[in-house]
């Protein structure tokens, strides 16, 4: 390492422990650039300048190694060698958790070294550090991390171009299991047809060259470049005693793989991310629309669930209205509510007990004109005809007969004037009758019995058919047993028949909602169709 650089380190650094061999230092990044919300951050190592700078984007699932190889390519950028007596590491991966199941990165972090005098490379780098794919944490998790990449790598103002995509996986991790398959189509997923020529495969944990460590890369379809194989234990472990020189060897392959790796990077060329940025985009929509697509459906479900749940409810109150409450006939026991008997029918209610004594009868009635009638006039009645002037004329007429002569009338005169005097009297008793039957008919609402019947009396109460009245309703309490099942269906179907129409109206409202859902999720289905192909056209390039 060149004097300068170490002057250099000793002043911009914290020495961080001591081993047997050399000092761990950690260099003080300073932070260009920093979105809380996104976490996302630009640190800057060294000092700026104009150089042109190469960008390397790591991607791997969790514990991988992405971090190590980071620090290993500090060093490596910096010309450490196995004899100088300090070893770098970067102030913004210390403290991290030490759960290898658990991405130790939360941020996306742009490392950029400037190239600083004694440096063994001519460019300034700038290595993009991203959180681990396949968190044990969930699905969830790996969204918010691919939320925060995509967020990076499509906005200029974080990035414009890439010289490499670094795909950081373990060579000892060769089964395309499930895990393996879902981690690697991730990060297909994430390159555009424009990045695939810039990819390699990044090995970890791998001192020699095993073409059979890409099998599993290859096997999962996607197409890279290059492959490199890096094994970092030696930096910052000590050699056991009379083990130096395998450690020296171990060194050296590191030292080489790394050297051949930054001779690839200076000779790329950088690549804009045009393709790339517009397919994290459409990959954003999609996972929008996709997000519409399930809330619709969930909603759809949930609507169907209860339209089914108002049309059982509606066949419910069909089989309701035929189920007789044997609780409500008990109760109109006391009730003196009205029972409208219609169809011809009505009751004979007998006005001395007040009560029906006959709950329902269908027979025509007409007028009594039965002898009994004439019985049933008051004696005061009858007795005041006597009086009328009509009958005392006569009777004055005749009481003056007696002062008359009877010797000097002839007896036919008499006859005829006796005939006269009992034709008028006869006039009189008959309009009295007909007066006195139009005196015991009962009022509009009652009706005469049964002209046959006027003198009978009724077999329940013993009272004179005429003193009951013929009315087209009954009290409750008064009704026959069918009555009051007759009426409490009535009432339960009437009850039914407004929570029918109150359940229709949400039966159509819930279909009227259901359809709407429906041609709303048609039309995302379609965008998600679209949003499909778009992305095929951007992985593929066709």
């Amino acid at each position: 390492m060149d004097p300068r650089l170490k002057e250099w380190v000793k002043e911009n650094a914290s020495a961080l422990k001591e081993e047997k061999n050399f000092t761990v230092y950690v260099l003080q990044a300073n932070v260009k650039h920093e979105d809380l919300e996104n976490k996302v951050r630009v640190v800057a190592i060294g000092p700026e300048n104009d150089l042109e700078t190469k960008t390397v984007l790591l991607l791997g699932e969790t514990g991988v190694g992405k971090t190590t190889f980071l620090n290993t390519f500090l060093n490596m950028v910096f010309g450490v060698g196995l004899e100088d007596e300090l070893r770098l590491q970067l102030q913004d991966q210390m403290d991290r958790a030490k759960d290898s199941t658990q991405s130790q990165t939360e941020y996306t972090t742009a490392f950029t070294i400037y190239r600083q005098e004694g440096m063994p490379q001519p460019f300034n780098y700038m290595v993009i550090d991203t959180p681990g794919l396949g968190d044990t944490e969930g699905e969830r998790k790996d969204k918010v991390n691919e939320k925060c990449l995509r967020f990076y790598l499509t906005n200029e103002s974080w990035i414009r171009h890439l010289n490499c995509v670094g795909l950081v996986w373990k060579a000892s991790n060769r089964r395309l299991d499930e895990h393996n398959q879902a981690v690697l189509s991730t990060i297909n997923n994430l390159l555009g047809f424009d990045i695939k020529p810039i990819t390699d495969v990044l090995l970890t944990f791998s001192g020699t060259e095993d073409p059979q460590a890409v099998q599993i890369i290859e096997a999962a379809g996607i197409d890279y470049k290059n492959a490199f194989h890096f094994e970092h234990m030696p930096l910052y472990k000590c050699p056991a005693q009379g083990r130096e020189a395998l450690h020296a060897l171990t060194w050296e392959a590191m030292a080489y793989n790394h050297s051949k790796f930054l001779n690839e990077l200076n000779q790329r060329q950088p690549q804009e991310l045009k393709i790339t940025a517009r397919l994290l985009l459409a990959q954003a929509k999609q996972e929008v629309v996709q997000m519409r697509v399930c809330a619709l459906e969930e909603s759809s479900t949930q609507t169907s669930d209860q339209l089914e749940s108002h049309q059982a409810k509606m066949s419910d109150l069909e089989a309701m209205a035929a189920k007789v409450d044997w609780n409500m006939i008990k109760e109109l026991g006391t009730s003196s509510e009205e029972i409208v008997l219609g169809d011809g029918r009505h009751c004979h209610f007998c006005n001395l007990c007040e009560r029906a004594c006959v709950p329902v009868c269908k027979e025509d009635h007409r007028a009594a004109m039965a002898t009994s009638d004439i019985e049933c006039a008051t004696v005061k009645d009858m007795t005041q005809g006597a009086e009328d002037p009509l009958i005392q004329v006569p009777l004055v007429e005749a009481m003056e007969l007696d002062n008359l002569d009877s010797a000097s009338l002839h007896a036919d005169t008499i006859i005829t004037y006796v005939i006269s005097s009992v034709k008028n009297i006869a006039v009189v008793i008959y309009n009295k009758i007909i007066g006195t039957l139009k005196f015991v008919k009962p009022e509009e609402e009652t009706e005469t019995l049964h002209s046959d019947e006027g003198s009978q009396r009724c077999p329940k109460c013993q009272h004179l058919v005429l003193k009951h009245e013929i009315r087209d309703k009954i009290l409750a309490k008064d009704a026959n047993f069918e009555q009051k099942v007759e009426l409490v269906r009535k009432k339960k179907h009437q009850e039914v028949v407004g929570e029918k129409v109150l359940l229709q109206s949400k039966i159509e409202a819930v279909q009227a909602k259901r359809d709407e859902l429906e041609k709303q999720k048609r039309k995302e289905l379609r965008a998600l169709e679209e949003t499909r192909k778009e992305i095929e056209r951007l992985q593929t390039g066709q």
